[in-house]
C-alpha cells in the first residue's frame, strides 16, 4: 500500500512539474518584443484577407539622455484588464493583409464609464478605409484619468458585410 502512495505522489509531482512552462518572449530581428498575445483572423472565402490584431498599454521611462521612452505592455482579450497608475495610453494595433486589394473598412465602438458621471460615453466611428495589399492601423482607446470601465469592439467590413469582429476587449484603471 505504501508503494502505491509513493507512486501516486511521484506521478502527481511529475505531472505538476511537466505542466509548468516558462513564459516565452519572442523578439523581432530588431530586438523589439513581438506582440504576444496577438489574434489572427483569416477569411477562408474568396477575399483571402488576414487580420492580425493585439492590444497594448503603454507606460514610459526616462532614458539616460532624458528622452521619454514608451514601454509596451501586451494585454489579453480573455480577461478584464486592470491597468496600473503608470499606464498612460491604450491602443489596438491591426495589421491587414489584403492580397486581392479589395476595399474594406475598419469600424470601432468603445463604451466607457468614468467616476464623475452615472452615464456611459460612446466613442465610435470608422478608423480606416483601404484597398492596399498591406496596412497597419492603430486605434487609440479611451483612457481618461477617472475611467472605471471600458469595452472596445471593432469590425472589419467588406462590401457592407461584417467579415471579422475584433473584441470584445475590457479594461479599467486600477
Amino acid at each position: 500500500m505504501k508503494r502505491i502512495s509513493y507512486l501516486f505522489l511521484s506521478i502527481l509531482i511529475l505531472s505538476i512539474i511537466s505542466c509548468a512552462s516558462p513564459k516565452q518572449e519572442f523578439r523581432l530581428t530588431s530586438g523589439r518584443l513581438a506582440a504576444s498575445p496577438n489574434y489572427i483572423l483569416q477569411d477562408t472565402g474568396e477575399s483571402g484577407i488576414v487580420v492580425t490584431f493585439w492590444f497594448t498599454a503603454f507606460s514610459s521611462i526616462r532614458d539616460k539622455d532624458g528622452t521619454l521612452i514608451n514601454v509596451p505592455h501586451m494585454l489579453t482579450m480573455h480577461e478584464n484588464n486592470t491597468l496600473g497608475e503608470n499606464i498612460q495610453k491604450v491602443i489596438v494595433a491591426i495589421d491587414v493583409y489584403n492580397p486581392k486589394e479589395l476595399e474594406y473598412r475598419i469600424a470601432f465602438e468603445s463604451i466607457y464609464k468614468v467616476k464623475t458621471y452615472d452615464t456611459s460615453f460612446k466613442n465610435f466611428g470608422v478608423a480606416a478605409i483601404s484597398h492596399l495589399n498591406y496596412r497597419h492601423h492603430t486605434i487609440n482607446l479611451p483612457f481618461p484619468e477617472d475611467l472605471t470601465h471600458c469595452t472596445f469592439s471593432g469590425k472589419v467590413i467588406l462590401d457592407g458585410v461584417t467579415l471579422f469582429r475584433l473584441g470584445s476587449f475590457d479594461y479599467k484603471r486600477g
